[in-house]
């Protein structure tokens, strides 16, 4: 309900009353918004105002101009909120709410660990044999995007998780000693130092995963120097 009157010292003066419950945002989170109760259904508030006539084709037209949002302090009802879920905080909604929350990241974390676990598995079977021959390349994602071809040989210890062994570069002239361990479902390792010094340097790191039993891939990074993709197939 909305009533009007002129008020001597602030222009026009508006009696507003809701019909239904007001409420402001306290908070947005999870892509919700939680609501503070502000005012009570019938509960009345004064706004103050101008009103402004235009002549136009005859007639007469009225538009009304407030002097001051009266949101912030009025608050809206709650159907007029949009960009998420609104409840009101404090409510069974909101409890309801924040438990399914709690639910889905269970599930979540569950579902994650889960995976890691069968990543993990399929580098431990891929690494397996003592000895593992590995062929493939690295491509630069860089500059001219260059690949050169690779020979990695691999000895695993299965109790402390460490590998070592060398990576050979026949284009580039090199074999250079690789240490490196397996860090969660993931083959990391470095070029340490050379065997055969050639066009190859020191200090790449390779971080791979095992998409299957026979192939690894993943990143390598040297420095700011270079950076790429990097396949291997068993041999």
């Amino acid at each position: 309900m909305i009533e009007w009157s002129l008020s001597s010292n602030r222009g026009l003066k508006r009696l507003s009353a809701f019909e239904t419950d007001t409420y402001t945002v306290a908070s947005r989170e999870e892509g919700a918004l939680f609501l503070s109760p502000r005012l009570k259904a019938g509960e009345r508030r004064d706004i103050y105002g101008k009103v402004l006539s235009t002549l136009k084709a005859g007639s007469w037209q009225m538009a009304f101009e407030v002097d001051n949002n009266p949101i912030p302090e009025m608050g809206q009802p709650r159907d007029f909120f949009s960009g998420g879920v609104a409840m009101v905080k404090g409510s069974a909604e909101e409890t309801a709410f924040r438990e399914q929350q709690r639910v889905n990241r269970e599930q979540a974390a569950h579902a994650a660990a889960d995976a890691a676990q069968r990543e993990m598995a399929r580098l431990q079977a891929a690494l397996e044999i003592p000895k593992g021959e590995w062929a493939g390349e690295s491509k630069s994602s860089k500059g001219r995007q260059e690949s050169w071809p690779m020979q990695v040989r691999l000895l695993f210890d299965q109790a402390t998780r460490k590998v070592s062994g060398e990576v050979e570069w026949p284009t580039l002239n090199s074999v250079n000693r690789i240490e490196g361990d397996v860090v969660g479902g993931k083959l990391v390792f470095t070029e340490t130092a050379f065997i055969r010094k050639g066009q190859a340097v020191l200090g790449c790191v390779y971080t791979l995963t095992a998409p299957s039993e026979i192939s690894l891939s993943g990143q390598f990074e040297c420095g700011s120097a270079d950076s790429g993709a990097t396949t291997l197939v068993r041999r």
